[in-house]
């Protein structure tokens, strides 16, 4: 397999039966303007042969150790001819199609890597992206935040949040750093206004988030504009979240 473990697994949902686990996979994370069809596992070692079509397929993520941790429903997949196996059993390249929707983040490709190794355990990890790349680390946090089985609640220790405002470089980096900040590294707490107004809510009956401190506040409304910090501030006083800003 790539880099020596099965990152993607297809699951025949019907059925509950595993079809194909893959090291990686090209064409299922691509940029806005790439307008290319092709999709394939790669590495990809397949149970009974390749079917020619599923019904309801499902695109599981999974860590080193084999555990779950992120979910795609993809729906009807149609594979087209692949690759010759080795005698070890791995076909180079599996191609298919779906018919749902690719997703716009490139560098959730590698993002997914990294948290199969569990090289997102450290804070901050999304500060080694910028740009499009936030956005790709908070989908990736949101994606395997509910595939594993979480809430949109507050599970930290504290009812107090810190939030270093030099950080932020847009809003999505927000959001990755108030995850954090709420639930620990990798943790989710938000990734727009309504879904933190979500999570406040939800957390209302379960652990509050009290407050936030929020540091470099002036670095931050430059950085991500008055307008959303505004709405930021308004979400939380309307869920009576105390805010310090610094």
């Amino acid at each position: 397999m790539s880099e020596k473990f099965p990152l993607y697994s297809l699951v025949d949902d019907q059925r509950k039966a595993v079809v194909v686990v893959a090291g990686d996979i090209e064409g299922f994370f691509v940029s806005e303007e790439d307008q290319s069809e092709a999709v394939a596992f790669i590495d990809a070692e397949v149970s009974g042969g390749v079917p020619r079509e599923i019904d309801d397929a499902i695109l599981d993520v999974m860590n080193t150790r084999g555990d779950k941790i992120g979910e795609y429903p993809i729906g009807s997949v149609v594979f087209a001819d692949a690759d010759a196996a080795s005698r070890s059993g791995v076909k180079p390249r599996v191609s298919f199609r779906f018919f749902g929707s690719r997703f716009e983040f490139p560098e959730a490709r590698e993002i997914w890597r990294r948290w199969a190794a569990e090289a997102h355990l450290g804070s901050e990890g999304w500060r080694t992206f910028s740009g499009s790349g936030h956005e790709a680390w908070l989908h990736v946090v949101q994606n395997s935040w509910f595939a594993t089985g979480h809430d949109a609640i507050c599970y930290g220790g504290n009812e107090l949040a810190n939030l270093n405002g030099s950080r932020f470089s847009t809003p999505a980096s927000f959001y990755c750093a108030l995850g954090e900040a709420v639930n620990g590294p990798g943790g989710y707490f938000g990734s727009s206004l309504d879904a933190l107004a979500d999570c406040l809510r939800s957390s209302r009956e379960f652990k509050p988030l009290t407050g936030v401190v929020w540091g470099d506040f002036d670095s931050s409304e430059k950085a991500l504009g008055s307008s959303f910090v505004t709405a930021v501030l308004g979400v939380m006083r309307e869920f009576e979240v105390a805010v310090d800003l610094r």
